[in-house]
């Protein structure tokens, strides 16, 4: 062309090796041309607009030239190619340009301004780079990846086909930290984003130690900071507005704000905090639950004459004194404040932005301490990045089933999973381990674009927008009872027996739902009416929760308790005797605790009324009761456990979505189910083989007379009514059962 940009690209090589290159644009010719934008990000689906400013035309009189103005996205499609025309005589002119974007469906293209004269000569060429909003709806499969771009010394000539390898295995989502300034890079290429590490409470370990060694509760103050002062409220609400301010134009899939956050250090038992600012709020709580500093003296037992004299006890002293009601309500309350630190930074995120949605990373299960009180801390959160999906299952969850190196059985299964369970997508970390050095695909990556294959092409936005089938068991969830659990020291044990129920209740294919103890308390029995209430964990419950239980059980519910309920109320006072004792035919009886505990009695029965009352172990003893366990580990391993837990699902009438069995006629127990409804008789189910199965497992699914159905992920309708496939570890069968054949799609 006459004029415009000469770009020169130095390589130097040795043999087919690249040592390095470097490259430079610089403009030649008369006639210069540059372009400015009038915003960085343009409004989605809105135009590019901006000016172009050209200098050394000719100063001819009526000369007209042509403006061609070429829009093509991140993958080289072309969708607009508008021209204007030109006329100056004075050899300078000002030419403003809108070119809609509503047909670009990238978040990322280049728009190529060419002037040419009246013989179509090229007289210059700029080409700018054009961003616009993201659509931040999360309404189907995404699969994140914790990209390091921004921080890995990646060099930038290596971002494009980077980018390519990521699109490669299955990835849509950035997901990078604030200070790598990686968002217009992956709008560039057409990805989602979603920034971490805006602001956190990070896992924090300081003064463990030395309160160990001296006592001084000096030491029981959060450092280095307490999310309660002044100060640091202050920090929390500048630090989200500045991001949203930052980033808020490209509209990020979510802003999580910070990853493996904690009110101790990963749930460690300490007693923090008492700080001014802690003691100070604490008070005030106390003051509004109790009403009165002479009613909080007689439940703590405590003589104090002034509000500034209260003080919580640590679980020594509590344990010293043999009263845990102190210790329980500061536990409680500090959970509030966790909870609090998110409600506030949610508040004025959507203040500032009502479109913005926030994220956290990392969550754990809940336990005594940590803060991790899921059911209002899922309120202030649009989505999860979680290590566990048993919680929350109302906010879109993309879980950390991928990177890690993890391949094979084990990945198939974590995404399926995944999927049955309700997740929107699974996340992947990070970068460095998912591409390796020469940009080829390790075999995490290479399985994880395979197995997720379907979910991203249709399957998974429909797991999405099927209605899953209504839950038949309740699982009980309870603060107060984790914190007794603590109290009695068994609190990680029954972790693990309901992470193991959990297992056992899905390999069964019975559908269920944590049931948390104030949603009990605000009548969930009575507008749900599962079948079956699972009391697997429910030493603390208040009166309200007992009266719902029996309401319940009067009407018709079926109640499978695994410890003795309500020996504390919910304030972790002892009863002596639990208040639901007549449901247990009057009160657990001592049995001797066998020598195998792994092994259930052989002659367990259903009872005769609507609870099913298993002692079975001595867990402790308070006031004047005994408390007793089912057995020591809900094992997915133990026959007799999954047959104790089949016996007590048929006995509560809890139905699998389809019967299936192996060769020998047993039920299938080793794979994990799924069941969504597609409306007028018709549905979906999946089922997904443990990764730890061993062999491939012949099975026989009997699907019911008179429907008709189709294997979803072979594209194909199956020859009957009773059907009859192999299943390896990790592998799925998705079926779609229909009342009828369906007529011809009509477009």
């Amino acid at each position: 062309p006459a004029s415009g940009n000469l770009f020169l690209e130095v390589a130097f090589v040795d043999g087919e090796a690249l040592v390095d290159c470097c490259a430079v644009s610089l403009p030649f010719g008369q006639v210069q041309m540059e372009v400015q934008l009038d915003q960085p990000v343009a409004p989605r689906s809105g135009a590019v607009t901006g000016v172009a400013r050209i200098t050394g035309l000719p100063a001819d009189r009526g000369r007209i030239y042509r403006l061609w103005q070429r829009l093509q996205d991140t993958y080289g499609w072309e969708w607009e190619r508008p021209e204007q025309f030109v006329v100056t005589s004075t050899g300078s002119a000002e030419v403003w340009f809108s070119v809609p974007l509503g047909r670009m469906r990238a978040t990322g293209g280049t728009l190529t301004l060419t002037l040419e004269d009246a013989d179509r000569r090229v007289l210059a060429e700029r080409r700018v780079e054009v961003i616009q909003q993201a659509d931040n709806r999360w309404d189907d499969w995404r699969q994140p990846l914790w990209t390091v771009f921004g921080r890995s010394g990646y060099r930038p000539y290596l971002w494009e086909p980077m980018a390519q390898r990521l699109r490669e295995m299955g990835i849509d989502t950035w997901l990078f930290n604030v200070q790598g300034e990686e968002w217009r890079t992956a709008a560039r290429y057409d990805f989602y984003t979603v920034p971490i590490g805006i602001y956190g409470m990070f896992s924090t370990a300081e003064g463990f130690n030395a309160y160990a060694n001296t006592g001084d509760k000096q030491y029981l103050q959060r450092k280095p900071v307490c999310p309660n002062t002044p100060e640091e409220r202050a920090n929390a609400e500048r630090t989200i507005r500045n991001a949203i301010d930052l980033m808020g134009a490209y509209q990020p899939l979510a802003y999580c704000l910070s990853d493996e956050n904690n009110l101790t250090y990963y749930n460690a038992p300490f007693d923090l905090c008492i700080c001014p600012s802690c003691l100070a709020g604490f008070r005030k709580w106390l003051l509004a639950r109790y009403g009165s500093l002479q009613r909080l003296n007689q439940v703590w037992r405590r003589d104090y004459a002034a509000w500034e004299q209260v003080m919580p006890d640590t679980f020594e002293e509590a344990k010293a004194r043999d009263v845990w009601t102190s210790w329980a309500d500061h536990r409680e309350y500090m959970d509030s404040v966790f909870v609090d630190v998110w409600r506030r930074v949610r508040q004025v995120a959507k203040g500032h932005d009502p479109h913005a949605k926030l994220a956290i990373s990392g969550t754990p299960e809940p336990y005594a301490y940590g803060g991790y009180d899921w059911y209002p801390l899922a309120q202030q959160f649009d989505a999860l990045f979680s290590y566990t999906d048993y919680f929350a299952e109302h906010t879109a969850r993309a879980p950390w089933s991928a990177g890690y190196g993890i391949r094979g059985a084990s990945l198939s299964f974590s995404i399926w999973n995944s999927a049955f369970r309700g997740c929107r997508g699974v996340s992947a970390f990070w970068l460095p381990s998912m591409v390796n050095s020469d940009l080829t695909l390790p075999v995490a990556a290479q399985h994880l674009r395979d197995y997720s294959q379907p979910l991203r092409e249709g399957l998974g936005k429909l797991f999405l927008h099927a209605p899953r089938s209504k839950p038949q068991v309740a699982v009980y969830h309870s603060m107060p009872s984790l914190r007794a659990a603590f109290v009695l020291g068994v609190d990680e044990e029954l972790g693990a027996q309901r992470e193991a129920l959990v297992t056992l209740l899905r390999s069964s294919g019975a559908s269920y739902a944590f049931v948390d103890a104030r949603q009990v308390e605000a009548g969930w029995l009575r507008q749900h009416r599962p079948k079956l209430l699972v009391l697997s964990a429910a030493l603390a419950m208040s009166e309200r929760e007992v009266a719902a239980v029996r309401e319940y059980v009067q009407g018709g519910g079926k109640v499978v308790v695994l410890l003795t309920p309500a020996l504390f109320d919910e304030k972790l006072t002892p009863r002596g005797r639990s208040p639901l004792a007549d449901l247990l035919g009057g009160g657990p009886q001592p049995i001797p605790p066998a020598p195998d505990l792994t092994e259930l009695p052989a002659d367990l029965k259903p009872p005769q009324g609507a609870v099913w009352y298993l002692p079975r172990l001595p867990l402790a003893t308070y006031g004047r009761e005994s408390a007793w366990r089912a057995s020591p580990e809900m094992d997915a391993r133990c026959r007799r456990r999954e047959q104790w837990l089949l016996q007590v699902l048929r006995w509560a009438g809890v139905q699998a979505p389809l019967q299936a069995t192996r060769q020998d006629g047993q039920p299938v127990q080793d794979c994990l189910w799924g069941e969504w409804s597609l409306g007028k008789g018709a549905r979906l189910v999946g089922m997904v083989r443990q990764a730890t199965a061993v062999g491939t497992e012949h099975v026989r699914l009997q699907v019911g007379a008179g429907t008709v159905a189709y294997d979803v992920l072979a594209g194909k309708r199956l020859p009957s009514e009773r059907l009859a496939f192999t299943l390896r570890a990790g592998e799925a069968k998705v079926v779609a059962i229909l009342p009828q054949v369906p007529g011809a799609p009509q477009l």
